[in-house]
This record gives structure tokens, sequence and C-alpha cells, in this order.
């Protein structure tokens, strides 16, 4: 058995939402950059999450 499966839909969304929650926080703390950097930071957010999903969702048997 997977540990994902071992936990409720509720638990899942919680725990791949962490580490884009963290990300963001760190982010929005950081002014310095302008408004490029605050989309290249939200493209990088966006890849890491898109990375980790895939890679424990798509492994469930």
């Amino acid at each position: 058995m997977n540990f994902l499966d071992q936990l409720t839909e509720d638990q899942r969304t919680l725990l791949v939402s962490l580490p884009y929650r963290a990300g963001l926080f760190v982010s929005q703390s950081d002014n310095a950059g302008g408004d490029d950097s605050d989309d290249a930071e939200m493209q990088a957010l966006d890849n890491i999450i898109t990375g980790y999903s895939q890679e424990i969702f798509c492994d469930i048997s």
C-alpha cells in the first residue's frame, strides 16, 4: 500500500499544497527585484508544484 493511499483526500490536498504555500510566503516577503522577479518566482513555483504532483500522483498503483 502506498503512503498516499493511507491519507484522506483533505490530508493529500494539504500535503501537496504545503511546498507551494511555503514558497509563496517566502516570495511575498521578498520585495526586491520588481515585477520580472515576481513573474520568475511564480513560474518556478509552478514548475516545482507540477513536478512534485506528477511524480507523486503518477506513481500510485
